[in-house]
Formats: C-alpha cells, structure tokens, sequence
C-alpha cells in the first residue's frame, strides 16, 4: 500500500503537465531527440544520426490542440532546441575528431618544379689548344686534354673558366608518407575521454532546452485555462446577479421592493457584464502569448483541448523527501554539472601527460625524376625511387614553466567545477523544496476554496429564500451573491495555483517530459 501511494505521488507531477489527453500520434513516434526525456545515450544516439527540423509546424485554428501537441509544435519550431541540437550533434562529431589520433595518417605527396641555379665548378686546368672564348667566357672550338691527349668539346667537361655552372633543374617527385604516433603517454586517451564528456554535457543541455521549452508552453497553456476558467465563473456570477436582479424586480412588483433595491441589482449585474468583458479580453491575449510560445505568429487563433482533470496532491507529504532526492538524478542540468566535473579532471589527466615524451614513427616514399641542363657539361638524366623511415622521440626538457602553470590550472578548474556542481544540487534542492511548499500550500487553498464555494452556495440558497419570505432585505441579497462571486474566483484561482505548483515541482525535480500521460490518477473537477 505504502509503496503505491509512494509511486503515485512520485508522479503525480507529471498529471498536471500531460494528463489534459492522450498522447499524440506525432508525440508516439517522436524520437529521444524531442518529446520525451529517455536516456542520454538514446539521446546522444539520435542527436547524432537525425537531422534539425527545417520547416516550421503550423496549426489549424479550428483544432482543439492538446499540450502534448503543443509542446511537439513548440519543441520543432524553437530556434533554442535547435541550437542546442546542433551543438550536441558537434560535440558527437568531436569524438571522431579525437578518435583519429589512434590512427596513422597517410598523406599523398607529388611535387613538380623548374629550377635555375648555380652550381660551384673547379676552373679548367692542364688543358692546351685553342682557348678562344665567346662573349660569355666559354672556349670555343676544340682543345686538347693533357691527360689523355685527345682533342675534345669544352663543354662536355665539369669545368669552365669562371669557378661555377648555371644549372637549369626541372623535376618531378611523387609519394606517399606516413605518420603514426605510437605512444604518447595518456594523452590521446585523455583527449578523447574529454570529448565522450563533452558530447553527454551538450546532450543534457539539450534536454534541458527541450524541458524548458516545454515548461514555458505548460505555464501558458494553464495561463489561458484559468483565463477560461475565469471566463465561466464570471458567467456563473453573471447568471447570479441577474437572477438577484428578477427577484428584485419580481419584489417590486409585488409591494414588497423598493426602486433602489431594483437599482442596485441592476448595478451588479452591470459590474459583472464589465468583469465578463475584462476577462474575454485577458483570455485573447492569453491565446496570443500560446501562439508567440510555440514560435507562431501573434494571433489568437488557436485552439486547445482544455484538461479533464486535476492532480492529486494528497499523498505529496508521503514521498517529499524521495522526489528531493530524484531530483538530483533527474534534472538534466544536473548531468551537464557533473559531467564538466569530469572534464576537468581529464584535462588533469592530460596536462600531466604533457610531462612525458611521445613516440612517433614516420616513413616516406617516392619515386624522384631529374633532368638537370646544364651550360657547361652534360649531366645524367634518372629516375629512382627513394624512401626514408624513422623513429622519432619528442621529449621537452624545458618549457619555461608552460607545462607547470597549466596544470596548476586545470587542477584549479577541477575544484572550481566541483564546486560549481555542489552549489547547483543545492540550489535545486531549494527550489525542488520551494516548489514542493507552493504545490502543498495550492492544494490546501484549493480545498478551502471549494469548501467555501459549497457554504457560499447554501447561504445565497437561504439568503434568496429569506429575501423572498421578507426576511433579508436586497443588501442582505448582495452581499451573499459577492461572497459567492469571490468564492468562484477563490477556486479558480486555486486550481490554477495546483497547476502551476504541479509544473514548477515537474520542473524543478526533472520530472518534465519524463512520464507518459494515463498512468496516473487524477481527480475530476468539482
């Protein structure tokens, strides 16, 4: 038995969100991408694979929408959830990123250039013969070499008179290289244990956005219900003063009221008139806020399916203390706080591994064409494939302190983020709590206010009765039809309390979008 009443109260929550209807067709197909809050792997999973809404969903006035409807069209069309949706897609992308570096890279190398250069040459010695030479200093004609004693073309000799050579070089070079980081002590590890946080942060973030979003059409969704709400109990008063007003009339007629008495009827029935009117006019401009929340353009065409029944919150002092305690595994917030926490304590992780060396292991190959023409002498033309492979050790010695300060910096963030996380759960505490109180205290008005509607009814029925028997006058009348005008009011604005509360405790423990509708009891409206 304790542990029914515990599992109703630990949702009942969720009834003044979603109870209004069953779930949509398109909020049962809908994905963990938007909707319902599921698990951020499921989360993670489709913000990754599914693309943002492009379209903007539009409405039909003439349809009676219920808020779950409502919170799908506010969810596709809020510029917020797509932002973060797009973030939360990034952060999935950075995992790849960091996910590369455990893999070598291959790289396709080709290179094609035309030099002209000056290559150093010995001068010409022990050669005899004619030495006529042309404007540029080169012999010409044919000279003999002492070595063998042959007579032959100065240009075909490695010498000229000058001390060098003008080279003209093109070449061709294409290949492959690669690199690969063999070991770097922790580094890669770290950076990718940071990015599988980063992505859980962003999606928790995104949850949150939708769970805001959602909070913000529920809050207005009630606004306009007890805008209507009021419209017909202002209705009910209207009905009342003009039913005072013909037994003024009929008193009157009969000998046994007086014009003033008539007067005063009519003056109420005047006031009600004029209230019926404020509150027409206060439920338009609700319906225009509902329209700007689901990111539509300001118009009061809309309509909604209004809710058929009411949240339970007898058996809230129950299980206090566990809805408290499920707020801090609940608020999506609350993940993204934890999971910067983890953040920091990876990149503690890397600044140390900054400290060790890495190991890195290249090779190259290629296939190299010359064809040197050279002024002076005849070099030979090739082709040849070259390669190189090393191993490579990186290991700063000294850095300035660079290494030092930054983790000195990140062990200072780690402490910074810890705190930042204490310091949220405790203020969700106190708003779970606050919220708790607003929601107890809404139930037990709402209960005063339909008490007070029943004893306000029964003293107008023996109030009239009396007036009619000569009893009561007029006065007497109208100060029974206020008090039961202010009861009907008293009770609206009571049942708007009990919804509002039951949103602010859905929204404070996380509860938002968590639960699905008709699990849950409710209770009827009086």
């Amino acid at each position: 038995m304790q542990s029914s009443i515990k599992h109703r109260a630990g949702h009942l929550v969720c009834i003044a969100i979603l109870a209004a209807s069953p779930l949509s067709r398109a909020q049962t197909a809908a994905t963990q991408c938007t909707g319902r809050v599921g698990e951020p792997s499921a989360a993670a999973e489709c913000t990754a694979n599914r693309k943002t809404p492009l379209t903007v969903a539009q409405i039909n006035p003439a349809t009676p929408y219920h808020l779950d409807e409502l919170i799908d069209i506010a969810e596709s069309n809020n510029p917020t959830t797509r932002v973060t949706w797009e973030r939360a897609k990034q952060a999935a992308e950075n995992i790849g990123i960091a996910r590369s570096a455990y893999y070598p890279r291959l790289a396709a190398r080709a290179l094609f250039s035309d030099e002209r250069f000056i290559s150093p040459a010995q001068e010409r010695t022990g050669i005899t013969g004619l030495r006529a030479v042309d404007a540029n200093g080169n012999i010409i004609g044919t000279i003999t070499n002492v070595a063998t004693g042959a007579n032959q073309n100065p240009n075909q000799l490695m010498l000229n008179n000058r001390g060098y050579t003008m080279v003209i070089l093109p070449q061709a070079r294409a290949g492959l290289a690669l690199n690969y980081n063999i070991f770097d002590f922790g580094r890669r590890r770290a950076r990718l244990d940071i990015a599988k946080e980063q992505r859980l942060a962003a999606v928790a973030t995104f949850q949150r956005s939708n769970q805001d979003v959602a909070f913000r059409v529920v809050t207005t969704y009630y606004g306009l219900v007890t805008a209507k709400e009021r419209i017909n109990a202002i209705r009910q008063i209207l009905e009342t003063a003009r039913a005072t007003l013909a037994t003024a009339e009929a008193q009157l007629a009969n000998g046994r009221g007086t014009i003033p008495d008539v007067l005063n009827a009519r003056a109420s029935v005047a006031q009600a008139t004029y209230d019926l009117e404020a509150a027409s006019g206060d439920e338009a401009i609700q319906r225009v806020r509902l329209r700007e929340v689901l990111g539509l353009p300001p118009s009061e065409a809309i309509s909604i399916a209004l809710p058929e029944g009411e949240p339970d919150v007898s058996a809230l002092a129950n299980t206090v203390q566990s809805m408290i305690e499920a707020a801090g595994r609940n608020r999506p917030d609350i993940e993204a706080f934890a999971r910067r926490v983890r953040i920091a304590e990876q990149s503690v992780k890397l600044a140390k591994a900054a400290y060790m060396p890495t190991i890195d292991f290249s090779a190259t190959g290629e296939s190299v064409s010359y064809e040197p023409k050279p002024w002076v002498s005849v070099l030979g033309n090739t082709t040849q494939a070259t390669w190189s492979a090393r191993v490579n050790l990186n290991w700063d010695i000294f850095d300035g302190g660079l290494r030092k300060h930054n983790l000195r910096a990140q062990r200072s963030q780690k402490k910074a983020s810890q705190e930042e996380l204490r310091g949220f759960q405790d203020q969700v505490t106190r708003e779970a709590w606050n919220a708790y109180i607003q929601l107890r205290t809404a139930g037990h008005q709402q209960e005063a206010a339909k008490a007070l509607l029943t004893a306000a009814l029964t003293g107008r029925e023996s109030t009239v009765e009396a007036y009619e028997n000569g009893v009561k006058n007029l006065v007497d009348l109208v100060t029974a039809d206020s008090q039961l005008a202010r009861a009907r009011l008293a009770l609206v604005q009571a049942r708007s309390a009990v919804w509002n509360g039951s949103v602010n405790l859905s929204y404070s423990t996380g509860e938002l979008l968590r639960q699905s509708p008709g699990s849950h009891s409710t209770t009827k409206q009086p």
